[in-house]
């Protein structure tokens, strides 16, 4: 019997191709009766079959001899992903036939976001963002990393020729230049050695800040330091709580409150809840001021 996948010779007695695996009879589902694979009709009822896809009876073969095989859930249905000899392929989870006509070096299944029709493989080196249910590549392979955000949209940071930018993934067009050392998960950003802040249409706060802390819950912000050697509380808006003029800021949390100690020179004030005492007392005499 000729294989109807690779076209050697089989015994008759034969039920899988000894040379790639291809079933060589199939079952009727009305009377159960088993004929050779591409039969039309069935030989005991006279059912019609259904056309024969070989390249579909080969990838079905094939899914048994990946090293890895996941399901993922997209928005507009699932797809599967196959991995073998460190390389991923794609496949239709209809007809397991290949997405796309070639494969990738690394598809991070834990790393992406399930229910999205996106998701970010790598080829050639570099990281490309795919719609695979749409056979389509959103950007070209040139991202050299990529971070998620840590909410449900669709903007990722990405790294490009060694600066951090955002993308949207659903589109793949650019929402952030590539022009920032380092973008963290809560807006702030890194450019020339020095933190700012990222509002809604560019920068909120200007990167000119060593250090730059803010905590959105509880409304305690911690303190931040200038470049020039200054101390001063600000949050992502710009709005500065304590303007930056001193040496050294404490940021203490007694009662849920937000207290800051404040240094100029050696001496120290106390700020807190709109209370403010000037910087005339030893350290130890600010925990004896009443600033409740």
């Amino acid at each position: 019997m000729k294989c109807p996948t690779c076209g050697v010779d089989n015994t008759s007695s034969a039920k899988y191709c000894i040379e790639c695996g291809t079933p060589l009879f199939k079952k009727c589902d009305i009377c159960g009766t088993i004929t050779i694979l591409n039969a039309k009709f069935c030989p005991n009822c006279g059912k019609q079959f259904e056309a024969l896809d070989v390249k579909v009876i080969k990838f079905k073969n094939k899914l048994t001899f990946y090293d890895l095989i996941s399901i993922q859930k997209a928005k507009s249905g699932k797809y599967i992903v196959a991995k073998n000899s460190n390389k991923y392929i794609l496949l239709d989870i209809n007809t397991l036939l290949p997405i796309f006509d070639y494969s990738f070096e690394e598809y991070p299944i834990g790393r992406q976001k399930e229910y999205q029709d996106f998701c970010f493989v790598k080829k050639n080196g570099k990281w490309g963002i795919i719609n695979p249910l749409a056979k389509k590549c959103i950007t070209g392979f040139i991202y050299d990393d990529y971070k998620t955000n840590d909410h449900s949209g669709s903007e990722f940071r990405v790294l490009k020729d060694g600066y951090w930018g955002k993308v949207d993934a659903n589109t793949g067009s650019t929402t952030i230049p590539h022009i920032y050392d380092e973008i963290e998960h809560d807006g702030r950003v890194k450019q020339h050695g020095y933190w700012g802040w990222l509002g809604i249409k560019g920068l909120s706060v200007p990167c000119e800040y060593i250090s730059l802390s803010w905590y959105n819950f509880s409304d305690n912000i911690r303190p931040s330091q200038h470049k020039s050697g200054k101390w001063g509380v600000i949050n992502c808006n710009g709005d500065k709580l304590i303007e930056f003029e001193y040496d050294e800021i404490e940021y203490h949390e007694p009662c849920g409150h937000s207290v800051y100690y404040l240094r100029k020179g050696t001496r120290w004030g106390l700020y807190c809840e709109g209370n403010k005492y000037p910087c005339t007392y030893a350290k130890e005499e600010l925990s004896k001021l009443k600033w409740w």
